[in-house]
């Protein structure tokens, strides 16, 4: 184990908020769900969470384009972090925390699994109700989603911080989620001037996406308490208004603030998120003002598909078939 004691947390005089958590897989639209939900007076759209600490010990920024620590929003927070956690952004705790949300985390003996999962429940109960007090939200959206490296996050937040946690899964079709990868790459490779590979492209993103959303099903079965809603990528840009008024029944709050902005065409602001695509961390390259993120349907993935990515699709098809897509049909 890390070595480091448990500090001991004082007794929480903040209300904690709703936790918002988009699972599913990459590329499926998290992020523009995040910006657009992060948009209502009563939410902030925080980004993925998941990665909070991993850009924090590597010196990285909020969407904003300011180091956390000069961010208006994230300020805050981590100054009083940092009196509970003298050892925030040391490897060791880092890497404790990372692996008690990740699959990686099950290869580890139980003892030292039990103390990464406190480790990280302790660590995430006071965060956000920190987080919640900055922004003066009483939504905290996370978008951290269910690949392997956040796999476990959502029992981590609704069991061992005891978060009040509901879960909006959120898919894609998966031909236009390897035709993604396919031709652009990750962002993490895109950034470090790499693009997708053959492997990566086909085989590859078509798996994840299988393991992402069963571990959704899964979280179903373990975490009976916890709400579910499912949206297709493709409604909320297809159809916005429908869809926000949709989540937003399941959130309990107003729908106009945001239906509002996709009558009038104003846009979304990309906010204070951490980590996201490049659609929301590009404005952190420039001095202007961030442009504003607009919902357009974009299929124009269905007529690039070559043959073989059309054959390897073919693997995710009884589960594709259950979120409603057919990927039999061209």
């Amino acid at each position: 184990m890390s070595g480091v004691p448990e500090p001991q947390l004082e007794a929480q005089a903040q209300p904690r908020p709703q936790i918002v958590y988009i699972a599913g897989y990459g590329r499926s639209g998290s992020t523009v769900l995040d910006i657009v939900l992060g948009n209502h007076p009563e939410v902030f759209g925080a980004g993925e969470l998941n990665m909070f600490l991993p850009d924090l010990a590597d010196d990285g920024s909020c969407s904003c384009g300011q180091p956390y620590d000069q961010c208006d929003e994230w300020k805050p927070v981590l100054g009083e972090l940092r009196r509970t956690y003298l050892n925030l952004t040391d490897t060791s705790f880092v890497a404790d925390v990372y692996r008690s949300e990740s699959t990686s985390g099950l290869l580890a003996s139980p003892p030292r699994r039990r103390a990464d999962d406190r480790r990280a429940g302790n660590l995430w109960r006071r965060f956000y109700p920190l987080l919640a007090e900055s922004t003066g939200a009483r939504i905290i959206v996370d978008s951290s989603k269910t690949a392997r490296f956040s796999s476990r996050r959502l029992r981590r937040l609704a069991k061992d911080a005891s978060l009040d946690v509901k879960v909006i899964h959120l898919t894609r079709d998966p031909r236009a989620v390897a035709f993604s990868e396919q031709r652009r790459g990750n962002n993490d490779r895109l950034e470090s001037g790499g693009g997708g590979s053959a492997f990566g492209g086909l085989l590859r993103p078509l798996v994840g996406w299988m393991v992402a959303n069963l571990a959704v099903d899964a979280h179903r079965l373990r975490l009976a308490d916890v709400p579910v809603l499912h949206i297709r990528y493709e409604d909320l840009a297809s159809e916005p208004g429908t869809a926000i008024t949709k989540i937003s029944g399941f959130l309990d709050i107003d729908p106009q603030p945001l239906t509002d902005r996709i009558v009038s065409d104003a846009g979304f602001d990309p906010g204070h998120g951490v980590r996201g695509n490049r659609l929301r961390r590009g404005s952190a390259d420039s001095s202007e003002e961030p442009p504003a993120i607009r919902l357009r349907y974009d299929a124009a993935w269905a007529s690039g598909l070559d043959r073989p990515l059309r054959l390897v699709s073919l693997v995710s098809y009884p589960l594709a078939r259950r979120y409603g897509y057919d990927v039999l049909r061209r």
